[in-house]
């Protein structure tokens, strides 16, 4: 069974779609939110709370394009979704993981190559067999082991973050 992130603060709601690229509009429940591009943000899908990457920023940050959102069907099926984001942001990762070894569960992902601060999720910059860049929010619960000494993160991830 994958983990889920912390706790999610709902902080909006998918409210309709926006032009024909897939944009949506959100209604944010809450005040003066700062996005830039590339950040992520959890829609609530089936309950589970599923990173998305903000591709594109529109408006007063109420319109937003979603990485793998790309037509209108996409953004119908995440109609009326929820928006949240963790509760908790990791404020620092402990001691220095640049070049570790990240293994989803026993499958070698890739190298940890930095990690990035996001307004809403620390994020690892992992660089795959394929010589490319994947990033994984970094969630507390989806940790499983940290070996200093073999230099090995071993995590849980949900279903379908890592493809």
């Amino acid at each position: 069974m994958a983990h889920l992130p912390p706790p999610l603060e709902i902080v909006g709601k998918i409210v309709s779609r926006h032009g024909f690229k897939g944009e949506v509009v959100i209604d944010w429940h809450i005040e003066d939110i700062e996005l830039h591009k590339g950040d992520f943000l959890f829609i609530i899908i089936d309950e589970k709370g599923v990173p998305f990457s903000v591709k594109e920023i529109k408006g007063d940050n109420n319109i937003i394009l979603f990485e793998y959102i790309e037509s209108e069907d996409d953004a119908s099926i995440i109609l009326g979704c929820e928006i949240g984001i963790a509760g908790e942001v990791i404020d620092e990762i402990e001691g220095d993981w640049i070049n570790f070894k990240i293994f989803n569960n026993k499958e070698y992902i890739g190298n940890v190559i930095r990690w990035e601060e996001y307004p809403q999720q620390t994020m690892l910059i992992i660089k795959n067999q394929n010589s490319e860049e994947i990033l994984i929010p970094f969630v507390e619960d989806w940790l499983v082991e940290v070996s200093e000494n073999s230099q090995v993160i071993r995590m849980n991830l949900p279903e379908g973050l890592v493809e």
